[in-house]
């Protein structure tokens, strides 16, 4: 299940303009140093220092070789902003409360994003059936007619599909009691294949046991 993904909870955002980007690339840097919230970042500290030193000296070269420099640089130091954001994403994701998500994104000198109209339903939700080890996922749904594709997965990188559904909502049985699974979806509507949504939650504890492996059921 390829494409575009949706977060649902927590978003960890990063703002500058062409202006401030150094300064936010550095203020980043710094806070990130050493940072054991993040073990090897996918952007070494070193790597990133040298990306800003770059780009700070392309600012002041004239002539069109100098910009051609500057836009080079630019678009790296950029392009590392956005890797380690998506880094500061995945330990958000991994916290159970939205003031730990807070404080692990100010840690790197960043945000989140602000908390959406509580009154709009969510693209996708993880419910409490009630019943141990299950999760009822509920989709907004995107059209009258509408294939809903369901996946779950225990480290958000790989993802296990359950069958099709025809409907906006699935319920998933077998899970682990407490665990947390990252769930996604992506629907199929006559217009083709809409982006896809994640969102992530513990499989809920009920009166039972579950008694077989994670399965849908419709």
């Amino acid at each position: 299940m390829s494409g575009s993904q949706a977060l649902i909870g927590p978003v960890v955002v990063l703002n500058y303009t062409v202006q401030t980007l150094p300064i936010v690339a550095q203020k980043v840097h710094d806070a990130m140093l050493n940072n054991a919230l993040f073990g090897s970042p996918s952007i070494p500290m070193l790597t990133f220092a040298n990306d800003i030193a770059a780009y700070q000296a392309s600012i002041s070269e004239p002539g069109k070789l100098g910009t051609s420099t500057k836009k080079s640089a630019k678009r790296k130091l950029a392009t590392d902003l956005k890797h380690l954001r998506d880094d500061v994403q995945g330990v958000v994701e991994q916290q159970t409360s939205l003031a730990d998500a807070q404080k692990v994104a100010e840690s790197a000198a960043m945000s989140l994003k602000k908390t959406p109209n509580r009154g709009a339903k969510a693209e996708l939700a993880a419910k409490d059936t009630g019943v141990s080890g299950e999760v009822l996922l509920d989709a907004k749904a995107v059209a009258r007619d509408a294939s809903y594709y369901f996946q779950f997965s225990l480290d958000g990188k790989t993802f296990t599909s359950v069958p099709e559904a025809m409907k906006h909502f699935t319920i998933l049985t077998g899970l682990t009691p407490g665990q947390m699974y990252y769930f996604r979806f992506r629907a199929l509507t006559r217009k083709g294949l809409r982006k896809t949504v994640r969102t992530r939650g513990p499989a809920f504890p009920g009166p039972r046991s579950p008694t077989s492996s994670p399965r849908a059921s419709r």
